[in-house]
């Protein structure tokens, strides 16, 4: 557990006194309710905090306590488990000689002393009794127990010789008549082991643990008692602490009956008397009353009774429950001062934080409050801002500058109102220069607009204003445009028509040289069949005299073949023959075998009855005490032992004549292994002739159809290339009519060429008259020029633009730059 130093509150308590000696609060500051109103809020917290954090260490105390008190019963379990596993030995070792039909006293008296001898050290006595007749059927009741010497006076039984002096042994049957008895009548009528009350024995406290004994039809002939001594049970609990060096344990019985109590260890009890009673004592009075209700529905917990914790817990195989005592005190005291040392500490670094913030809050307001008083200008204002706190004086200032800010608004808004009055003169002013203006600039437009779309029949209105000269100037441009106009639409037309006729020369000199072009690839696929033809007709050829070449020499392996079958064929019917005759063999010998198996079969029987005389022999001659009784069972003995002889050689003799003929067997069998082989490899040389067989006649038969292909591919491939060698006449004709064709057409195309050059050449003169930028004139060129002069005016075809569009597209324009 942790412990707050003793010096610790005392230095934090002098820092916190410093630090308000140095900074005084003022009773209306923002930064000492929040003083208050975080302390006092975290000391509530901190309160449910160290409550909480004092049942947590409560509650681990308990649990401490309750691990202390399982280790504990664990601990007695173990020294216990080896005086329930010695019972369970005794019961079985007694079960195995009852099921061996050994009924003689003596045997398990032995049994008894020495599970004595080999168990635990908690172990005093034990013994085994058996129920009328049934262990040792010649005596009703018989129970053999053995104990160690208490050496006090009054012990039942005798002390046995030395060197076992130090054990007494006692037949319960007559030292305490014990079928009247709890332990033994309870485990009989029960049928399970189990835990008795101590009780005093010759000045010790000692337990019984009795367990019955089956036998092979589950039913119970027996029982077996162990006595327990609890002294060292007893020791170890008195030394032992439950935890933090303090509290005890304590063990009371099924019924209350106290074994162990560290702080008054009871006096044993008189002989066969039972211990102490909980009641007796004040202090487990009330405690045996709690846990006894409590262990019907649970086996532990944990109790507080009296200013101390009682951790309780049945100890499962004697039925008994421990207790853990644990004095109260020594878990709530310290827990406490934990507790309340721990919320100090927080409470005290909560306050110096908190502190600390508020100072430095008011520090940071201090320059806005000086501003806000300065802001102040009347002592009315001045006075209210002295008597609220620092947010209080924030929020005065605030709302006071928003009253200067809308006067000074009013302010700007009529010197603003004023500007926009003679704004609005001059503007109008304006207005009206623009409207004149813009009526010039949009006739311009117009014009402009109605040239655009190639009109240029029209002028634009002249007048004494700076457009009137800028309409003049454009007029003078136009005229000059339309007599280039003229002699361009002139002249497109010339060449309009020279590049139809010239385009259909075109396309027919494109359509004749691609027939030229598949005409001359169509002569070189033919030729190159040609070729392919002739040389499979080569390969075919060869192909048909090596297909005939192998069919002859698959003829003579063939005939080789058939020889070799037919020679395989006699020798299996010869090896057939034989492995049937010694088939017929071994089958003779498997049924002298089964002749030999029955009379193996009657030797054992007359070997188990002979077994059976010599036990029966054996038994009386361990009960025989005379002599001569015992002479007349050495005799029968001997005629025992006469009969095994001559079973044993009659056994002898059958196991040579076995040996004899399973020799002959192996010869059998061998002699059919060496037929198997060979009739396996006689089938396996048939079976590779067969298998030749057919390959040679499949060779003969592929090459046949080889041949048979191949004559058929000679006579296609001769008749491919008769109709090659025709198709690729009729191509090279073809290809001479369209080549002088195209001369023809080429000469043609020439001549208009050289026309349109002309026509070129005399159009460039007129249009020399504008001057054009170099860009510009990289950026158009002839067949645009030309393309656009097709869609805007009269074409090949005669068409003329129409005027009513021409209007209306002319006022859109001028729309469109009015805008």
């Amino acid at each position: 557990m942790t412990t707050t130093p003793p010096n610790l509150p005392r230095q934090i308590a002098g820092n916190l006194t410093q630090l308000l000696s140095s900074w005084q609060l003022g009773s209306n500051s923002i930064g000492a309710r929040l003083f208050l109103y975080v302390l006092g809020s975290a000391a509530i917290g901190l309160a449910a905090l160290s409550y909480s954090f004092y049942q947590t260490l409560i509650r681990g105390a308990q649990a401490e306590i309750q691990n202390s008190l399982s280790t504990q019963v664990k601990s007695v379990e173990a020294q216990l488990a080896p005086v329930e596993q010695q019972v369970r030995s005794l019961s079985g070792a007694a079960n195995v000689l009852h099921r061996q039909g050994i009924e003689t006293p003596s045997a398990y008296e032995q049994l008894a002393f020495s599970a004595l001898r080999q168990g635990s050290k908690l172990l005093t006595g034990i013994g085994l009794g058996q129920t009328p007749r049934a262990i040792v059927p010649d005596r009703q009741w018989f129970f053999p127990f053995y104990y160690f010497d208490k050496k006090v006076a009054g012990q039942k039984g005798k002390r046995l010789p030395a060197p076992n002096g130090d054990v007494i042994y006692s037949e319960l049957f007559a030292d305490d008549n014990y079928p009247n008895q709890d332990y033994y009548a309870t485990p009989v009528a029960s049928g399970k082991a189990s835990w008795f009350e101590p009780y005093g024995s010759y000045g010790a406290l000692i337990a019984t643990y009795a367990a019955p004994i089956f036998d092979r039809q589950q039913k119970i002939i027996g029982v077996v008692n162990a006595d327990v001594d609890f002294v060292d049970v007893t020791q170890q609990i008195a030394n032992t602490k439950v935890t933090r060096n303090a509290g005890y344990f304590t063990i009371l019985s099924a019924q209350g009956r106290i074994v162990a109590y560290p702080p008054a260890p009871p006096v044993p009890p008189k002989n066969l008397q039972p211990g102490p009673s909980a009641e007796t004592v004040p202090e487990l009075k009330p405690v045996w009353s709690s846990v006894r209700q409590r262990l019907a529905s649970q086996t532990s917990g944990l109790l507080a009774i009296e200013g101390k914790y009682w951790a309780y817990q049945k100890i499962p195989s004697t039925g008994w429950v421990m207790l853990a005592a644990f004095p109260q005190e020594a878990i709530v005291a310290p827990a406490i001062l934990t507790s309340i040392g721990a919320a100090l500490i927080v409470a005290t670094l909560l306050g110096i934080v908190v502190l600390l913030f508020v100072r430095n809050l008011n520090r940071r307001l201090q320059p806005i409050l000086d501003e806000c008083n300065k802001l102040a200008t009347d002592a009315q204002t001045q006075a209210k801002l002295q008597g609220q706190d620092e947010i209080g004086r924030l929020s005065a200032s605030f709302f006071n500058l928003l009253a200067q800010l809308e006067a000074n608004q009013a302010q700007i808004r009529q010197e603003a109102s004023l500007r926009v009055q003679i704004q609005e003169r001059q503007r109008q002013a304006l207005e009206a220069e623009s409207q004149v203006l813009q009526e010039d600039v949009g006739q311009l437009l117009e014009v402009v607009a109605a040239v655009e779309e190639g009109d240029l029949t029209v002028q634009a209105p002249v007048s004494d204003r700076v457009t009137g000269l800028v309409a003049d100037t454009f007029n003078r441009l136009v005229e000059q445009l339309a007599r280039i106009m003229a002699v361009v639409s002139s002249t497109a037309q010339q060449v309009t028509q020279s590049a139809e006729t010239l385009e259909q020369f075109a396309v027919q000199t494109v359509s004749q040289v691609r027939l030229q072009t598949r005409s001359v690839e169509a002569v070189q696929a033919l030729l190159q069949n040609i070729r392919n033809l002739t040389r499979d007709n080569a390969k075919q050829t060869q192909i048909a005299n090596q297909s005939v070449q192998q069919a002859q020499e698959a003829l003579v392996r063939g005939q080789g073949q058939m020889t070799q079958l037919s020679a395989g064929i006699d020798t299996l019917d010869r090896g057939t023959v034989q492995i049937v005759r010694r088939m017929q063999t071994l089958s003779d010998f498997v049924q002298l075998a089964v002749l030999f198996a029955k009379d193996q079969k009657r030797i054992a029987s007359m070997t188990r009855v002979l077994a059976l005389n010599a036990a029966l022999l054996s038994t009386r001659a361990t009960e025989q005490q005379d002599p001569d009784q015992f002479a007349s069972i050495a005799r029968e003995f001997e005629a025992v032992a006469a009969q095994v002889n001559d079973l044993a050689v009659q056994t002898s003799q059958s196991l040579i004549v076995l040996q004899q003929r399973t020799e002959q067997i192996q010869t059998v069998v061998s002699g059919l292994n060496q037929d198997a082989e060979e009739i396996d490899r006689i089938v396996k040389d048939f079976a590779t002739g067969v298998e030749q067989s057919r390959q040679v006649f499949d060779e003969i038969r592929t090459a046949t159809m080889q041949v048979a292909r191949v004559g058929q591919q000679v006579t296609q491939s001769s008749q491919a290339i008769a109709d090659a060698a025709r198709d690729t006449l009729k191509s090279i004709r073809e290809i001479a009519a369209l080549a002088s064709d195209t001369e023809r057409q080429a000469s043609i195309t020439r001549e208009q060429s050289e026309a349109m050059g002309q026509l070129a050449r005399n159009l460039d003169e007129l249009v020399r008259f504008f001057r054009i930028a170099p860009e510009q004139m990289q950026a158009g060129s002839a067949a645009k020029i030309l393309g656009s002069a097709n869609d805007s005016g009269s074409g090949s075809n005669g068409t003329q633009p129409d005027p009513i569009n021409n209007e209306n597209k002319k006022v859109t324009s001028s729309k469109k730059r009015k805008s």
